[in-house]
């Protein structure tokens, strides 16, 4: 047995608010950040002042946008949101209260009153906000941009008891976020963190100035997306996804498709096309090529391939491509221009050839512009080749257990290959032990989890500790092991562990109309929302396929989840009360090691 892992937690620490954790998931911008080095930051920079200082449509287009980034985005109308309906008279009669506590405990921290945000009506009274009828109260009220303030979390927030209602804070407060912006028809201001109180108070400033400001230094959230981030990576964001598919940012203004833009992606489309003109003129001015702009000028029907001699594009003659399920538009028009050209020069002398390899099932990039349609509809892509697969059915990996639950998620998905894994290694896979689904737990049941798992695994053994974004994985630092691995759902693709506990799930996070029409412009099979539907499943199968013996799963099945989409039924995951995990994990191992005693 391995000695235990060291640790510096604090095993009376209190729950996690579940709730609070699933808000903060669902302000990630992405799942993995586009930045920027300082060099490249300062270009974008000042192509952004000169598009600002130049175009009055362009300036206009900003101003839209941030009006835009002041509201919080709305919410859908999911199962926890109907549920509530039943108690929101029980909720107004409470909410004056909540107000008043509220407001008490953000001045008292320093955050409350915000500069240009007027508390009251004209004639003293709170601002009335509207849920099917039942009242409800904002904070404030920002009359300029005719937008509501509705205070949040504030720091030290919990579920202690409080005043003659018996308010719950942190319960209320997510109630009535929930409520409000899924339900209430007026632009509402959410602030729920001293970091966008901060925020808020930025744009504010902003917005009082006058609009002859040169290039403010703003950030943005551009339609569809969930969190700000400085202009011109937003701009630029959106225009490497454009990139993508194959398009070109800088000409897709004019452009219609079946959807219907509000004024915010119009204004959004405007100011990525302007921005990505100005952008390529920098490039060249600078005598600067990116990477897309490459694969742009060697790809099919581009100019520049008639520079490039016959011996130059021999060496792409037979091409081999691994995780082709990955590979976006912008590639395709790639190996399509380079083996196109061969054959037109060669005089059909040189006949190019291409394999590829991969796993729709492993597709987890739409979110950057890939797609597995090219890899489902091969041959229709591909002149010349076969309609047929050659299927790799066999797992070398897991159990057969874990197959069964990562492929019960499979079975949600639209577009798929059709095939099913076959647990292959012999060390593992008649191991009989189920994916454990714990739906209620504190932080520290994890952390006993990751312990219980440390000590008992063997010296050569893997543990994983698996979540959807960075952030969620900050809490368990201080647990140190070389055997242990914390990392992100995405990142952990191709990689395996012998154990594997999975924090958080994978979730559709809303729909992206803007990229919806992106995907229209750029002939796409399905709609971009689709396409994230079916992809959060297949991120789920990609989480819990890395386990070879045993996976654990701490997660609340809500909020459109992929756990709430696909239950846990007692044959893909088993349902288990937290307090039974550890004693389970003592049965696997025993029975692990009556087996090579055996």
């Amino acid at each position: 047995m391995a000695e235990k892992a060291e640790t510096k937690t604090n095993e009376g620490e209190a729950a996690n608010d579940l709730q609070t954790a699933e808000i903060e998931a669902n302000e990630i911008d992405g799942f993995i950040a586009l930045d920027e080095s300082a060099e490249q930051a300062e270009m974008l920079k000042d192509v952004y002042a000169k598009c600002y200082n130049s175009d009055d449509l362009f300036k206009a287009s900003i101003a839209t946008l941030f009006e835009y980034t002041m509201i919080s985005p709305t919410l859908k109308a999911d199962k926890k949101y109907q549920d509530k309906l039943q108690f929101l008279s029980k909720m107004s009669l409470s909410d004056e209260e909540l107000c008043s506590h509220l407001e008490q405990k953000w001045a008292e921290q320093g955050n409350w009153p915000i500069p240009g945000v007027r508390l009251t009506t004209p004639i003293g009274e709170r601002h009335s906000l509207s849920v099917m009828g039942t009242e409800f109260f904002a904070n404030g009220y920002i009359e300029s941009l005719d937008i509501y303030v509705v205070l949040g979390r504030y720091d030290g927030i919990s579920n202690a008891a409080v005043g003659k209602s018996k308010l719950k804070p942190s319960f209320n407060v997510n109630d009535k976020r929930l409520v409000l912006l899924t339900g209430c028809k007026k632009k509402i201001r959410f602030v729920n963190s001293k970091k966008d109180a901060d925020r808020l108070k930025t744009q504010l400033e902003l917005n009082s100035q006058e609009r002859g400001l040169s290039a403010p230094a703003l950030d943005i959230r551009l339609p569809g997306e969930l969190s700000p981030k400085p202009v011109f990576s937003a701009l630029y964001a959106l225009g490497v996804f454009v990139e993508n598919l194959g398009l070109e940012p800088d000409k897709q203004f004019e452009r219609r498709s079946k959807v219907e833009l509000s004024k915010a992606e119009r204004a959004a489309m405007y100011a990525t096309s302007r921005f990505f003109k100005q952008f390529y003129n920098e490039l060249e001015a600078r005598n600067l090529v990116t990477f897309n702009q490459i694969f742009m000028r060697l790809g099919k029907d581009s100019p520049d391939l008639e520079k490039i001699g016959v011996g130059s594009l021999i060496g792409a003659k037979h091409l081999m491509i691994d995780e082709f399920q990955d590979i976006s538009p912008l590639i395709v028009k790639f190996v399509h221009g380079l083996h196109e050209e061969l054959l037109k020069k060669s005089e059909g002398d040189q006949i190019p050839t291409l394999m590829c390899v991969g796993d729709d099932w492993q597709s987890i990039y739409g979110w950057r512009g890939s797609s597995p349609h090219f890899f489902l509809e091969f041959h229709e892509h591909f002149d010349g080749a076969t309609s047929n697969f050659i299927k790799l059915r066999e797992n070398f990996r897991s159990t057969q257990e874990i197959i069964n639950c990562g492929e019960s998620f499979i079975e949600s998905v639209i577009r798929k290959s059709k095939k099913n894994g076959i647990a292959s290694n012999d060390k593992v896979k008649s191991l009989p032990f189920k994916v454990i689904a714990v739906e209620k737990f504190a932080q520290s049941d994890v952390e006993n989890t990751l312990l219980a798992l440390l000590t008992k695994a063997g010296a050569e053994e893997k543990v994983y500790l698996l979540a959807a974004k960075h952030d969620e994985l900050v809490p368990f630092k201080t647990i140190r092991d070389d055997r242990l691995v914390k990392t992100t759902f995405h990142q952990s693709k191709g990689l395996e562990a012998d154990y594997v506990v999975l924090l958080g799930a994978p979730k559709f996070f809303g729909a992206n109309n803007l990229k919806t029409h992106i995907y229209e412009l750029g002939a796409f099979p399905q709609s971009f929302d689709q396409a994230q539907r079916d992809e959060a499943l297949r991120v789920a199968y990609v989480a819990s396929t890395r386990a070879k013996k045993l996976c654990i799963w701490f997660a609340e099945a809500t909020g459109g989840n992929v756990l709430e989409q696909v239950p846990a039924d007692g044959k893909n995951r088993v349902l288990m009360d937290v307090t039974d995990v550890r004693s389970y994990i003592d049965r696997c191992f025993q029975h692990q090691a009556q087996l090579q005693a055996a």
